[in-house]
């Protein structure tokens, strides 16, 4: 997603190649006439670059990355690699960095090692887009796994809290919290954070969007800080959702909420248009995309070798949401789609191709063979939800008249707080709280946080075989059709 933090954060600290909870993530573009390649200027850094090829050019605008400040960014792509560069060096520590493909768009991926060559746990994580805006996302992302990730949790304002008082407040809504306060009263282990509605403190559970700390080889730490939960019951329901890093609180902030937005949008498509069959998948087709956007369709096309397509997933929220997807293609479909949330629609657009062309990248180095089989275990039994775990979208598709007016009108223009204010009003809006906690800030500000919005959908955590049950905003619009 967008033009730093690319990737999600990863579920374990290992130095690894792994599939997470719906997505693929490393070890943790553009082009044309005019390319450019993977430089990795300054900074003790070691790059294995590629020439850049292909065909695609940026042109003047919100695509160009290389003018001025990105759309939904505090710095220029130039300030921000400093930025990350800077970061990387006051930790003491060197960036390894792998481009992934000549041509463009690309990926490239990061891997953050000690002096002494030793790995920093978490420290992986992966870019998309031209080869320098992968190269900045690669570098911001193996940053936030770091600091997202177990290793980090002393740096953190962590607590043990009664599951009683969880289930009190704003999380109410949550169908994990819910199981958990039927059974003996336990503590949770929890960051707090601050509610948008009103300013209070909520404590957010660790256990809802950290699945590592969940893990039985975690119980001996889990007792340490406080928590004597059983999370065997719930652990379908933990997702690393929320979690972003960005040069300023606020930009951190707005990418966190634009993740929540698309996986909410995501799961609520694949339970009403793959498992239900209830509604008509919209179609976002080609002749609604600018000339730049069509170009980068095609590029994307070159790369993948397969025919990308574009649905538009926007949900009552009113913030666009796209997804791309290789369907007519073997594999898994953690390595054939792509997401992108942004109140530009132009934006959400450029995000998903990208990120389809990230995982699809990443993918052929791995071995997803066991992935696929696990999850063909655990939900196989069931049509409809095998049908949601290999995206088997209907053919049958709509062009409705709200994507053709959605993605025709697209003057976004506001500043990075704005941006983040906009979207959490529509949260507000709709009844969904918006919970920020920070993390963590780094010695030049960049900053990493997590956030977390009661009563949005983690159906898509079926692409791993995990079954999150529909909550009361997926069975509302499903009954009603909304």
């Amino acid at each position: 997603m967008g033009v730093y933090s690319l990737m999600r954060p990863p579920r374990t600290g290992r130095r690894c190649i792994e599939v997470q909870r719906g997505c693929v993530i490393g070890w943790s573009g553009r082009g044309g006439a005019k390319t450019r390649t993977a430089q990795g200027r300054g900074l003790t850094t070691d790059v294995v670059a590629a020439q850049a090829g292909g065909s695609w050019a940026p042109r003047a605008g919100v695509l160009d990355q290389s003018a001025g400040v990105p759309l939904e960014r505090e710095l220029s792509l130039e300030d921000a690699e400093s930025r990350a560069r800077a970061e990387v060096a006051a930790l003491g520590w060197r960036a390894r960095l792998d481009r992934l493909s000549a041509s463009e768009p690309t990926a490239v991926r990061a891997a953050l090692v000690e002096p002494d060559g030793a790995a920093v746990p978490g420290g992986v994580g992966a870019g998309k887009g031209d080869a320098r805006s992968a190269t900045v996302g690669a570098l911001f992302e193996a940053l936030e796994h770091a600091f997202t990730g177990p290793a980090a949790v002393g740096e953190w304002p962590l607590r043990a809290v009664p599951v009683e008082q969880v289930a009190a407040g704003p999380l109410a809504v949550d169908a994990a919290i819910a199981e958990l306060a039927r059974t003996a009263s336990t503590h949770l282990a929890s960051v707090p954070h601050t509610s948008a509605r009103d300013g209070r403190p909520v404590d957010v559970p660790l256990f809802l969007w950290a699945p590592w700390s969940t893990a039985g080889d975690r119980a001996g730490w889990r007792l340490g800080v406080g928590d004597d939960t059983d999370y065997s019951r719930v652990k379908a329901y933990s997702v690393n959702t929320g979690c972003a890093i960005g040069a300023t609180e606020d930009e951190a902030v707005l990418h966190a909420l634009g993740e929540c937005v698309e996986r909410d949008a995501f799961s609520l498509f694949l339970l009403r248009c793959v498992h239900d069959r209830a509604v008509v998948p919209r179609r976002l087709a080609r002749a609604l995309l600018s000339e730049d956007l069509g170009d980068l369709v095609v590029a994307a096309e070159e790369v993948v070798g397969g025919e990308v397509e574009l649905f538009d997933l926007t949900t009552d929220l009113d913030v666009p949401v796209v997804l791309a997807l290789v369907r007519h293609t073997s594999g898994p479909a953690v390595a054939r789609h792509g997401l992108g949330a942004s109140l530009s629609a132009a934006h959400a657009v450029l995000r998903a191709v990208t990120e389809l062309v990230q995982v699809v990248l990443v993918a052929r180095g791995l071995d997803l063979l066991a992935h696929d089989a696990a999850v063909t275990r655990a939900v196989g039994r069931h049509a409809g939800l095998l049908a949601c775990a290999r995206l088997e979208v209907p053919d049958v598709v709509v062009d409705a008249a709200e994507t053709a007016v959605r993605f025709s009108r697209d003057t976004v223009t506001a500043s990075v707080a704005q941006l983040r204010g906009q979207i959490t009003e529509r949260l507000l809006a709709a009844g969904h709280d918006v919970l920020v906690g920070r993390l963590v800030t780094l010695p030049h500000g960049t900053t990493a946080v997590h956030v977390h919005c009661p009563g949005l959908e983690r159906f898509h955590l079926v692409l791993d075989g995990h079954v999150a049950l529909p909550g009361p905003r997926a069975r509302r619009l499903r009954r009603t059709g909304g």
